[in-house]
């Protein structure tokens, strides 16, 4: 199961965001939401997952993710990016992200993928409705969730990007580059594993 989180008003990418949300601008001819359901069909299962909707990735970064031992694992990519979501890590476990981090803290950027085993997911209507309980956490990313799931005994730990190409969409310079870079490399993949299926 999977929520793409969708409710941005997209306000820096206007005017293409002004008669439609960003997740369906299109990249490449197809809507970014089309690319994210794609990689999702190829990685069924039980777990739950979370992915920001302003998103385009290699479906390969979900594989190890999804087949990680935590209870909770993120995705990070260690090359830090700028206007994202940074993670701190300390030893094996994921301990805060957000955008206030300080630069030596860094451990790599979050890419906006979470998942979150059965058990975990069980936690998350009290963890969620607790945080929501007080007034100043209510505009907070869902991430805060993620030191009380680690004090109720599901520490998030990570994996890693591995080179596979991913981009944020935030302003129009991303979507170009979406298409004029990372479309093409995902391109060459599909059509990689085209030719080895009719082989």
């Amino acid at each position: 199961m999977a929520v793409i989180l969708a409710a941005g008003g997209g306000t820096r990418l206007r005017p293409l965001t002004h008669s439609r949300p960003k997740c369906l601008l299109e990249v490449g001819g197809q809507p970014l939401l089309d690319y994210l359901l794609e990689a999702l069909a190829a990685h069924a299962g039980r777990d739950f997952l979370c992915l920001h909707a302003d998103l385009l990735f290699h479906p390969a970064i979900l594989a190890p993710c999804l087949a990680a031992k935590n209870e909770v694992t993120v995705v990070l990519d260690r090359t830090l990016v700028e206007e994202t979501l940074k993670a701190r890590v300390e030893g094996d476990h994921v301990v805060e992200i957000a955008k206030n981090i300080p630069g030596e803290k860094m451990f790599g950027t979050f890419l906006g993928i979470a998942r979150f085993s059965p058990r975990a997911s069980a936690l998350l209507p009290e963890v969620l409705d607790s945080l929501v309980a007080e007034e100043s956490n209510r505009q907070r990313y869902f991430t805060h969730c993620l030191p009380a799931l680690a004090e109720r005994g599901c520490p998030p730990g990570y994996t890693l990007t591995d080179g596979h190409p991913w981009i944020e969409i935030d302003v129009a310079e991303d979507l170009e580059r979406a298409s004029a870079i990372i479309l093409p490399r995902l391109n060459a993949t599909r059509e990689k594993a085209f030719r080895a299926s009719r082989s």
